[in-house]
């Protein structure tokens, strides 16, 4: 409530016990009204989203939403289709927005049902968590955003492309063979199995491409609960040789297995 001449003569105590008794007035007038209660909560988020630092006395809603700034905490997503996406959203709403943040309310009520409803998704998506860190496994379950990913029929592949650099050179040579071996087939599994294993990652790169196969933790399953196949093509269709597939020349040379003490990314555990 705020304060005027009247509120002077009234005591806290009483001040504080007939806005207790506005603020369960209001709530279930609230309540009653969906539209008003959408606007309101738009205009809560929103201005945690666009100005955390100077729009928290600006509403009443206690609410409080967490972002999370991965592009801060892992530079190398930057560059990510997801994270341009979505810095555009943010350029996008600021300039839809007034400056003030006590201009916000009167913005938020001219606006039409999809720019209030973007707006909304926007605010709403900045929130969403579903790292999972090393503390993390192996007890948390990934349920909660297995379930919106089904609801929003997430595909990685539209964002993700696995490389030796983001993924291969970055986990094992057992992990690196699976993965061939789901999206091109038990052959091309046999055909890099003598290689180190920088050059088992570059060459699963170059096998892997265009099959649509991701990582596990980037597949969003089926709403019966079972993942989706790997990858469109992840069957065998017998050797190396019938199938045509084959090495670059190099690294069909006979040094071409022998270990390598240096990898060009990070290296994960036998």
């Amino acid at each position: 409530m705020e304060a005027d001449e009247g509120s002077a003569v009234i005591s806290d105590r009483l001040l504080s016990d007939l806005t207790s008794g506005r603020t369960l007035g209001l709530g279930d007038a609230l309540a009653r009204d969906p539209d008003a209660a959408l606007l309101a909560l738009l205009h809560a988020l929103t201005l945690q989203t666009f100005d955390r630092e100077s729009g928290a006395r600006e509403t009443c809603l206690d609410i409080e939403v967490r972002h999370i700034a991965l592009t801060r905490a892992a530079p190398r997503l930057a560059d990510n289709p997801a994270a341009i996406a979505l810095a555009q959203r943010h350029a996008d709403g600021s300039q839809q927005l007034p400056v003030r943040p006590q201009d916000r309310w009167k913005a938020l009520r001219s606006f039409d049902h999809d720019s209030r409803h973007d707006l909304l998704a926007y605010c709403t998506a900045l929130s969403l968590n579903a790292v999972i860190l090393p503390h993390d496994r192996p007890g948390r379950t990934v349920t909660p955003a297995v379930r919106i990913a089904q609801q929003v029929g997430l595909d990685m592949t539209r964002s993700f492309t696995p490389t030796a650099a983001n993924d291969f050179g970055r986990t094992t040579k057992t992990g690196i063979l699976a993965a061939v071996r789901q999206a091109k087939g038990e052959a091309a599994g046999q055909l890099i199995d003598h290689l180190r294993k920088a050059d088992m990652a570059v060459e699963a790169e170059r096998l892997v491409a265009g099959t649509g196969w991701l990582p596990q933790p980037l597949r969003t399953p089926g709403d019966d609960g079972e993942a989706p196949s790997p990858a469109p093509d992840g069957v065998d269709r017998g050797s190396a040789a019938e199938t045509g597939l084959a090495l670059p020349a190099f690294l069909t040379e006979p040094d071409a297995s022998t270990p390598s003490d240096a990898g060009a990314w990070p290296q994960a555990a036998e």
